[in-house]
């Protein structure tokens, strides 16, 4: 029999939908960006602050892409006799692929290795196809990217000359929880 400590629910908001049908929101990654590690956002919704960031390279956003986000792995452990397993972590994974290339100056080489190279002093976020931004949930007091590792970050060359070449990347961060968007509409409009 399960242990019940109702002082530990919380007020969960109802949740309203959009009435008699179902809403739905568009999947997809369409970028990813990465913060330097120690960059932090005084105010995350200023459509500015993110644009002097981007001019100074604080913040880097890769070329539209492919992207997802696939289901968490959940890690468990057993924390006493008397209760079931408890998930003490989540590990996400977020594979992303872009075909955008720089064939004039063939900057996308070094923005690629820079950053793949210096992994550990960038954190990452990513824009999805809804619109929305997905920042680590703790951006008012920490960075708004997540401390992530590179599974993968290739360049892949097919045989077939008919195919374009692709940066193939898969990283990989821990969080507990869903990662909810944020609508930075006006942040969006001055990045693109």
């Amino acid at each position: 029999m399960a242990l019940c400590n109702a002082s530990c629910a919380v007020d969960v908001p109802q949740f309203t939908g959009a009435g008699c049908k179902i809403t739905t929101r568009k999947g997809g990654i369409s970028h990813i960006g990465f913060i330097k590690c120690d960059y932090q956002f005084v105010d995350v919704t200023d459509a500015t602050e993110w644009a002097t960031a981007v001019a100074a390279n604080d913040v880097h956003i890769v070329s539209e892409g492919v992207g997802s986000k696939p289901e968490t792995s959940k890690v468990t452990q057993k924390l006493s006799s008397c209760r079931p397993a408890t998930m003490v972590g989540e590990t996400h994974t977020l594979p992303f692929r872009t075909y955008a290339v720089d064939d004039t100056l063939y900057t996308d080489f070094d923005v690629h290795n820079d950053v793949r190279n210096n992994i550990e002093a960038y954190r990452m976020f990513w824009i999805g196809c809804d619109g929305l931004f997905y920042l680590n949930p703790a951006y008012a007091t920490a960075s708004a990217g997540f401390d992530v590792s590179v599974n993968k970050w290739d360049y892949v060359v097919n045989e077939d000359s008919n195919e374009p070449v692709m940066y193939d990347i898969e990283l990989a961060f821990d969080h507990i929880g869903i990662v909810a968007g944020l609508d930075l509409t006006g942040v969006q409009a001055v990045l693109n």
